[in-house]
């Protein structure tokens, strides 16, 4: 699910649909405050595709998607041991 949601944004914001290797949320999932989405981890099949996205995110600023203009953030993983070119 979290992949697809993933792979409509690529293609409509930026017109591309990128090879997704790997998604997951991040942090736990809490009960009591369940409307506020998590961020998601996605992981591409070479480093360059999510530098490419890194470098463009601005570009979400501009959406036409209130929600998307507002509310997505697309920023590099710092985390070691996550694969091969996270978000």
């Amino acid at each position: 699910m979290d992949r697809n949601l993933a792979s409509n944004l690529f293609s409509a914001e930026f017109g591309e649909q990128p090879n997704i290797v790997y998604s997951r949320r991040l942090g736990k999932q809490n009960a009591t405050t369940g409307r506020q989405a998590r961020p998601l981890l996605i992981s591409f099949d070479n480093p360059q595709t999510a530098e490419h996205y890194i470098t463009n995110a601005k570009h979400l600023r501009n959406s036409e998607n209130v929600t998307v203009r507002d509310h997505v953030f697309i920023n590099k993983d710092f985390n070691e041991g996550t694969g091969i070119g996270g978000l």
